[in-house]
Order: C-alpha cells, then structure tokens, then sequence
C-alpha cells in the first residue's frame, strides 16, 4: 500500500501530478537493499532472543538457588566444601547454630562441627592440622555442572 500526500495550487494539479507520476516511475528499488534490510533485521532479532533466553536462563538459576537455599535452611541442613580436595558434604546443622565444619587432616573420615572462631577448640584443630570447611547453604557451583 502506498500513500502519497502532495500539496499544490489546484489549478497546477494536472502538471504536478504528471511530474510526480513521471518520477515516481523513473524510481527502482535495487532488491539487494531488501535483502540487506531483512538480514539486519533478523541478526538484530536473533542476537534479542539470545539475550532474553540468557536473561531467562539467570532468572531461573537464582530463584534454583533460592528454592535450595531456604530447603536446606528449613530442613536444617548445609552444604560444605573441603577446599583442600574439593570434596562437598551435606551436612546436618541447625538454623540457629553458628560456628564452622572442620576436617580431620589424615583420613579425612572425621568432620566436627560447630566450631566458634577465636574459641580454643579452634585453636586446637589449627594446631593439630585440620582444616576449616567452606559452607553454603545453596551449594557450590561445580555440584551442578
């Protein structure tokens, strides 16, 4: 469809009309800019639909690690991570309780928890080796790859 709008003096509208008419007609449109146009077009679209789906993609990820974060702070349970070997645990500990997990050094077999810091059973198990435990209550990332 196409509207063309043209202001003359009525008397001049015979000619004026002849002109347009005349250039109108002389004018081609090259099919290659079509092309060009719809191509951008649909890159633009494309590259849209990405973000959105990636968008989509973060959304849904936090609100997994919301849902996981409040399962486990309701069921009185959390995730920790032995940062010398990258093992991770599900471990038992309820929501009021502070304090942190530790690791016994030579098997490994033994993880106490509870642990307040700057107490003397801290100070105890820096001395006699073992290791402090990372903790999170969503979990750590590599559980999910």
């Amino acid at each position: 469809m196409e509207v063309t709008l043209i202001q003359v003096a009525e008397h001049k509208l015979e000619q004026a009309m002849s002109i347009f008419s005349g250039f109108k007609d002389s004018f081609l449109y090259n099919p290659e800019w079509i092309i060009r146009t719809m191509e951008s077009w649909m890159q633009q679209h494309v590259e849209e639909n990405r973000l959105v789906r990636q968008m989509l993609q973060e959304h849904r990820e936090a609100n997994s690690q919301m849902a996981r974060s409040w399962t486990n702070l309701l069921s009185d349970q959390t995730y920790v991570k032995d940062p010398a070997t990258g093992e991770i645990f599900r471990l038992y500990k309820r929501s009021w309780e502070t304090g942190d997990f530790w690791r016994e050094p030579v098997f490994g077999d033994a993880i106490l928890g509870g642990v307040k810091r700057e107490s003397q059973l801290e100070e105890l198990l820096k001395m006699e080796g073992w290791r402090r435990m990372t903790e999170s209550l969503a979990g750590f990332p590599e559980m999910w790859k």
